[in-house]
């Protein structure tokens, strides 16, 4: 254990132990499948204006306007292994770090404020949209269960814009965002839920 003192001035020391204790530390390579600037160039691509500015009113639409995003895994990593947890309960939902001798924390509010979308409690995705009618999973994987992410691109890449399907593209796009920019995987792997279409 070790106590770190606080940097905030008249705030009472407290007991900090490292979740991985520092002698079993490691090294690791952090892999990451999101890939983040190719799938926003090929939605600002496929999309014409009007859907464009639909996808940009849905809760991933600030990710259009970035340019560029860089993953440090490496960072995360070390970030990681120096994760304490603490004899102070008061921190709630928050990472708590020992960097450089002081304390850190990482809250979900902050989570919130560096990915640029809205949080709260988890919901049940049949809780929000009706999941008893796969209209899209009909329509476009007939009616699989079991959708590979190379086959969600290709059909939303290969979409043929038709005045029927306009809102259906948008929507493809959003599974698409979700499954390779939040949810990077490997594009042999089946979509994270089919609940999604």
């Amino acid at each position: 254990m070790v106590c770190i003192p606080s940097t905030v001035p008249n705030t009472p020391r407290f007991i900090v132990a490292y979740v991985i204790p520092e002698g079993q530390h490691f090294l690791a390579k952090v892999s990451n499948f999101s890939q983040s600037d190719a799938i926003i160039c090929n939605i600002r691509d496929k999309l014409n204006e009007d859907q464009l500015e639909t996808f940009s009113r849905s809760c991933f639409g600030i990710y259009l306007r970035i340019r560029s995003l860089t993953f440090f895994g490496q960072l995360v990593h070390q970030l990681l292994l120096r994760q304490v947890e603490s004899s102070n309960h008061s921190f709630g939902t928050t990472f708590n770090f020992k960097l450089a001798g002081n304390q850190a924390t990482f809250s979900f509010e902050d989570f919130a404020l560096v990915i640029g979308l809205v949080c709260t409690r988890i919901s049940s995705i049949s809780s929000l949209v009706d999941t008893s009618t796969h209209r899209l999973r009909d329509a476009y994987f007939k009616g699989n269960n079991s959708i590979k992410r190379s086959e969600l691109e290709s059909t939303f890449l290969g979409l043929k814009p038709q005045p029927d399907n306009e809102d259906d593209v948008v929507k493809l796009a959003l599974v698409y965002f979700v499954e390779f920019v939040l949810l990077g995987n490997e594009r042999s792997r089946n979509i994270s839920d089919v609940a999604y279409l």
